[in-house]
């Protein structure tokens, strides 16, 4: 009898003790998928700024480009204006002075 309850008590502690290691295994497997989530949360963030960040600088380059050749295009426009004449009006014909003696009286 005293043989049956001590094995029974091994058996038991034997059985508390799996069970023990079960569980410890189980929160060490459910602590690393969450470390392993994190991580990955993480690294997603990271490429979302990341790509923000480039959009953003690729925006920023093209709006610098667009002003660059809009200043171009201004400069170019003037220069031109510069190098063409300036339009004349066409002469007009003096007036026609009278020939000869006659002379207006006055009066």
């Amino acid at each position: 009898e005293e043989a049956a309850k001590k094995k029974a008590a091994e058996e038991a502690a034997k059985k508390k003790a799996t069970e023990e290691a079960a569980k410890k295994k189980a929160e060490e497997e459910a602590a690393k998928k969450k470390a392993a989530e994190e991580a990955a949360r993480k690294k997603a963030e990271e490429e979302a700024a990341k790509k923000k960040a480039a959009e953003e600088a690729a925006k920023k380059k093209a709006t610098e480009e667009a002003a660059r050749k809009k200043a171009e295009e201004e400069a170019a426009k003037k220069r031109a204006e510069r190098r063409r004449p300036p339009r004349r009006p066409q002469r007009r014909r003096p007036p026609r002075r009278p020939r000869g003696r006659r002379r207006r009286r006055r009066p």
